[in-house]
């Protein structure tokens, strides 16, 4: 596999969510919170400048390919901080694909 989980990504496209309505730009950085081996997937927590948002990020989750992204030697959780508070994080991921 490309990455692990709690690998730091920035994205090589543009990527559309909600059904194309929302377009996400080329450069993003995000965090994997989960790796699928077949078909080779990430789930990755997206962090988006929003200054209306406590911290600055609005988060969106996305399901990537790998040529989709590149991993970074940077430390992968400055834009989260410690992720330890969210407990179990394959729960974090699901909340946002129930919303």
């Amino acid at each position: 596999m490309k990455a692990n989980i709690y690998d730091s990504i920035i994205t090589l496209i543009d990527i559309y969510t909600n059904f194309g309505k929302q377009m996400i730009p080329k450069g993003t950085q995000g965090t994997i919170i989960e790796c699928y081996e077949n078909p080779e997937g990430y789930s990755v927590d997206l962090a988006i400048p929003d200054d209306r948002f406590v911290g600055g990020f609005d988060h969106e989750n996305v399901i990537l390919n790998s040529h989709q992204f590149e991993t970074q030697e940077s430390e992968h959780l400055a834009h989260y901080g410690n992720l330890a508070h969210y407990g179990n994080l394959a729960h974090y991921g699901n909340h946002y694909n129930a919303q």
